[in-house]
């Protein structure tokens, strides 16, 4: 009998965790809405005439008074709900307890899009998420190998163009400068990720987009670099 209790208890403790984890998703929907409500070309309605504020992100900080890094992630996750999964978003509206990624995930994707569009990745990566239920990790690492596939490919293409006389390069220079992109910082992030793993922690949300930025800004500068003769 106390077994049968415990076990129906747990059941609604792990019932009302789905409906806690799906909390940001009516938020978001409403964030959506206004914005798209404000920012409609034929209406003579703006964040500035409404709430005496320049933009969404001043209308969270001011008006909110919330964090507006986070209500952009929120309604990020909830237009990208929207627009790829909707059909899952009206299950949630009938049950509540259906199972949805958590905002913080969903961005993980959205906040790389663009270039997901590029390589032809995108959709692929929703089903990843949606449908196989990746976790923040695995998400990363399948993003890396994109990236990592996308510019050793690109950095191959560029040396084909520009390699007019190979006599003239430095090529152990080349593949230190490669080594930065390619190794040094991926593995680095692979080790903050194995210290604090499972841990959403908005600050290391916050570490893993800047090394992603410093990353793609190094491999940036790397390539213009590569394939230039040092006494040009």
């Amino acid at each position: 009998m106390i077994k049968d209790k415990i076990n129906e208890i747990h059941e609604n403790v792990k019932s009302e965790l789905k409906k806690y984890n799906n909390s940001w998703i009516e938020l978001g929907m409403k964030l959506v809405e206004l914005t798209e409500q404000i920012e409609v070309k034929d209406v003579k309605i703006s964040w500035k005439s409404k709430f005496q504020v320049s933009n969404f992100s001043e209308y969270c900080t001011v008006v909110l008074k919330k964090d507006y890094e986070k209500m952009i992630k929120i309604r990020m996750a909830a237009k990208c709900l929207k627009n790829n999964r909707n059909e899952l978003y009206e299950e949630y509206v009938n049950d509540k307890k259906v199972n949805i990624p958590g905002y913080s995930l969903i961005y993980v994707v959205e906040s790389k899009k663009k270039k997901l569009n590029e390589w032809e990745k995108y959709d692929e990566l929703i089903g990843n998420l949606f449908e196989d239920e990746y976790s923040r990790s695995q998400l990363e690492e399948t993003i890396r190998v994109y990236a990592k596939q996308n510019r050793v490919s690109s950095t191959s293409n560029k040396r084909a163009k520009t390699a007019k006389d190979p006599g003239s390069y430095n090529f152990e220079l080349i593949k230190r400068r490669e080594n930065i992109y390619l190794n040094i910082i991926p593995s680095l992030r692979d080790e903050i990720d194995s210290v604090f793993e499972g841990d959403d922690d908005e600050r290391l949300v916050e570490i893993r987009e800047v090394m992603d930025r410093l990353e793609e800004k190094i491999r940036e500068v790397v390539n213009e670099f590569n394939g230039v003769s040092e006494d040009e």
